[in-house]
Formats: C-alpha cells, structure tokens, sequence
C-alpha cells in the first residue's frame, strides 16, 4: 500500500501552516416545465463585462483566474451563475467514463446541465456538457475569460509530493502519461475547441491568470529519488517556469524561469497586485534529510518547523524583479496563517488574536482586529471568513470588514450535519453556498454524501446569521 503526502503536509501540521520560502447550448433539455433559455447562459457573460470588471481590467494588469490552492474564492462565478465540472464520472454509451460541466442559473435558481440538445440524455461525447475520460484523463479544472470558458486537463501535479512505500513494495508501473490540454468554448459550451496542447511530460499547474491577450500559466518538468531504504519516493522539481499563451495566435512563450533550491519549496502564487505576482514560500535553513521528509509525527515536525521561515515575495513581470516584502522565522514552532487580496496581506500567529493587515504598496503594517477563532476561510470583497479550523464544537463563521475591522458573527452550519457552510462564491451582494447535504454514515465517523445542497443568501443575511436561503433545485450531485 502506498500514500501521497504533499511536501507541507509532510510537516505534520493540520490545517494550520501556508507555504511560504463541441457543440450546442447549455441547459438541461429534459426538464419540460420550466426550460432555461439559451439567453440565460449567454447573458452570464454579461457578469464579466459590467462596469466593476471593466474598471479592474483597466486598473489591474494581472487578474487572477484560477488558483484553488491558494484561494478557494477564486472560482467561476459572476452575477449570474456558477459554472464547475461535475466531482464523480459516469459511465457513457460508448463504454468509457465522464464528468459534467454543470451551470447553476442564479436567475431561475436552477442547476442544468451545460447542454442544449433536446431530450440529450449527457451519455455520449456529443453532449456539449460531457468531459470524457478519453480527452479528459485525469484532473480538470474550468475557468472562466470574458466571452470564452476554458476546460484545463492536466496530469497529476507530484511535485513537492513524497509517495511512501507503506508496505514494504518495490514499486509499481509507472502511469501513463497524457499531455496538458486547454480547450476554449462558448459560455454556453458550444464550440469547444482545442487551442493548445503543452509539451509532453511537462506538468502545468493549476493556477492561471490573465494579462493583455494572455494567459497565463506556470510549468514544470520533474525528477524522483527514493528516499532511505525503498521507505518512499520523493519527487521534485527539475525545471519550473511561467509561460505566457497568446489567446490571438495560441502561441506559447516563456516569461520567467524559476531559481530552484533544496533548501526552499516552490514559490506559490496567491494573488495578484497590479503588475506583480504576490508569491509565498517556505524555507529551511538547511536540505531537508530522508528522515526529515518521512517523518509524520507532529513533535518532530514541530522541531523541523524551527528551522525554517515564511517568505512573501513580489514578482514583477514587466521587470523580471523578484523581491521579499515580508518574512517570519519559525524559531518558537507555532504556526502562522496568511491570506491576500487587493494589495493586503492578512497575517495572522498562534496563540495570537491579533489579525494583521500589510499595505504591499508602503509596508506597513497594523492591527485590523482581535479574534480568537481567526483561521483563514476565504477572502472576499468587503470581508474576511475566519473560523477555528481545530474546535469541532465551533462550526461557526466569522467575518471581519477588511476596511474598520468590525467582527460579525454567522450562527448557521449544514442542516443535516451540523457542519461548516461551504461559500463556493459571491456576486456583487449574495453569496453561494452549500448548507446542507444527503449523507449516509461510512467509515472512521465519516459520511458518503450523494448529493450537495447549494442556495444563494444575501451577504447582510449570512453575516447576521439569519436562515434566508434562496435554494438552487439540483438536477446532479452538486460540487
């Protein structure tokens, strides 16, 4: 048997550490008694192109717009609806396996398909709404670009990642290798195409943002080593660069190389400021040994947290410049936590209340607000989600205004389960989330959930706590 770890979590630390160092339409064509228009997915696009998002094109050269990594939030959403790929594949006509691409109309309060084709039972490769295993391998990701929708299928990302042989085994076939693929349609899914294929063996991140005709996106050719006696396998980094695709000619360029060390993990990308992306990274004061890599127990990564540093950087793209505007050595072992969004870094420490704000344009730096249940949810326009990742009493959100630092506290959790709501988004004044779930016990105190409840609520109701869901009827299983 054998277990993925990815290089942080390889720290031991729960929850707590952040990096640092076709054709047709789209609707569902078999619901009869209140059929989406085509006009309905079309005007999502509108959400892309109104006065708010014109004023951040012209004032932000760098818009982030894809990085599930870095900040949940970021995700393909506007006014009008929600687009996302389907989490289970069925089984098609032919034989093979697909997923969806599903659309959530926030005008009729509907999830569809992303289809249009009439009495289409979404089973074949013709339906505009299937993602078959055949193009669509491994992980997919969507996003979204003015008029157009983008599907990116990319291989596994192992990078930074140790692979422990738990069972004593001497290795197993290495997997086949498929190529990243991005595909370009319409907002109603018609017209997929497919505009770039990447090298093969070159593995490209899921973190995408946009400039002037261009999409961005960072790559990486990697390498493996075991590590002790055949205890695991580590794999790393040979070469990582962003490169820069021409959305005129699908033309592919390289921007900027990335210095690789043994001593730092990859620099991540958590948002973007004007011309510069803002980059996090943890670094160690010393390579890390086979020992350290495999160790798993929190004491020990504790001590190796010691030895190392968080580092934020600024990333000029026009200048190629790289440059550290905030560090924090590790030496206590207490964690720290970080988020970012629209030239503010908020910082947080362990056994401190103190939520920080750092102004990236001046340095400095204040106290925004006092708050004990302070782990970082999301970041949004006019707030900040925090809760306590670790209190299981406590599935409760917190917001702070990001301008006075006012606290408001949301009582709601999941009907069902009592858990945390999830916020998928938010438009200018709602937001969607998911409040409650079908569930069956399984193993280990866990639940298998077959399907995910999704409503809008309206951001003064959510931070109030008041239960004022606008629920979306689910045709699939939700996201």
């Amino acid at each position: 048997m054998k277990r993925i770890i990815m290089w942080i979590v390889i720290l031991g630390i729960a929850g707590g550490l952040t990096a640092c160092g076709d054709e047709g339409s789209g609707r569902d064509a078999e619901k009869k008694g209140n059929p989406v228009s085509e006009a309905a997915v079309q005007k999502s696009g509108s959400g892309q192109r109104d006065a708010k998002n014109d004023t951040e094109r012209k004032t932000r050269k760098l818009h982030m717009l894809l990085d599930p990594q870095a900040q949940e939030s970021i995700r393909c959403i506007n006014d009008n609806g929600y687009y996302y790929i389907s989490s289970d594949a069925k089984e098609l006509k032919d034989g093979h396996y697909g997923k969806h691409l599903m659309y959530m109309d926030f005008a009729t309060q509907r999830e569809i398909y992303l289809c249009s084709a009439s009495g289409c039972r979404h089973n074949t490769e013709e339906c505009t709404a299937v993602l078959s295993d055949r193009d669509f391998p491994e992980m997919i990701q969507v996003f979204c670009q003015g008029d157009s929708l983008y599907v990116l299928s990319t291989g596994y990302d192992k990078s930074g990642s140790t692979e422990m042989n738990l069972g004593g085994e001497s290795g197993e076939r290495e997997p086949e290798i498929h190529p990243a693929v991005l595909y370009c349609m319409g907002l109603d899914g018609s017209g997929r195409r497919k505009v770039y294929t990447f090298e093969e063996g070159m593995t490209v991140e899921d973190t995408v943002w946009e400039s002037e005709g261009g999409l961005f996106f960072i790559t990486k050719k990697t390498g493996s080593r075991k590590l002790g006696k055949n205890q695991g396998r580590y794999t790393y980094p040979l070469e990582r660069k962003i490169v820069k695709l021409d959305t005129a000619s699908w033309k592919l360029d390289p921007v900027y190389p990335f210095e690789l060390s043994d001593k730092a993990g990859e620099w991540k990308v958590i948002g973007c400021h004007k011309d510069s992306l803002v980059l996090s990274a943890l670094c160690f004061d010393h390579a890390l040994t086979d020992e350290e890599m495999l160790a798993d127990d929190r004491e020990t990564n504790r001590n190796i947290l010691k030895k190392s540093k968080n580092q934020i950087a600024l990333l000029n793209l026009n200048t190629r410049s790289l440059k550290v505007v905030y560090e924090r050595f590790n030496k206590s072992g207490k964690l720290s936590d970080q988020i970012y969004g629209d030239g503010f870094l908020y910082l947080t420490e362990e056994d401190d209340p103190k939520i920080r704000q750092m102004d990236l344009d001046t340095g400095k730096t204040s106290t925004l607000a006092r708050l004990k249940n302070k782990s970082f949810i999301g970041i949004y326009k006019d707030m900040i989600c925090c809760s306590d990742m670790e209190a299981t009493e406590d599935q409760t959100l917190y917001f702070v205004n990001r301008k006075n630092g006012e606290i408001s506290h949301c009582g709601l959790v999941t009907k069902t389960l009592g858990w945390m709501l999830d916020i998928k988004g938010e438009t200018k004044d709602k937001f969607l989330v998911v409040y409650d779930y079908d569930a069956t016990p399984g193993i280990d105190d866990g639940y298998e959930i077959s399907r995910y409840y999704h409503a809008l609520i309206s951001k003064e109701d959510l931070y109030q706590g008041k239960e004022n869901y606008l629920p979306i009827k689910m045709t699939g299983k939700g996201e």
